[in-house]
């Protein structure tokens, strides 16, 4: 299945979660999911370790997985908020941790 294939049919999976929930119309989430898609496979490696509950997440990757707010996470996926935690958690065990805070 080629990147563009699972890009669609992850964007069709955070869809179809929002829809029903009636968010769809009050949630921007073209900028939350925009990220993905500019690194090749990113969405396939997200996919992968959603469905499978763990795995391996490339560098690029978990960079834009460090990089999308917190806010976003549960624009895309409503029914498991705690996504981006997931993720990043699996970044951090390949040693890819997020950026500082930037100082005050």
């Amino acid at each position: 299945m080629s990147t563009q294939t699972i890009a669609i049919l992850l964007a069709f999976l955070c869809m179809g979660t929002l829809i029903p929930s009636g968010l769809a119309q009050n949630i921007p989430t073209l900028p939350c999911f925009l990220p993905l898609t500019t690194i090749p496979g990113c969405s396939k490696e997200i996919f992968v370790a959603i469905s499978a509950g763990t795995g391996r997440i490339g560098p690029a990757c978990c960079k834009v997985i460090n990089e999308i707010t917190d806010v976003c996470w549960p624009r895309l996926f409503p029914s498991i908020p705690a996504t981006g935690k997931f993720l990043r958690g699996i970044c951090s065990r390949s040693g890819i941790s997020p950026a500082p805070a930037p100082a005050p």
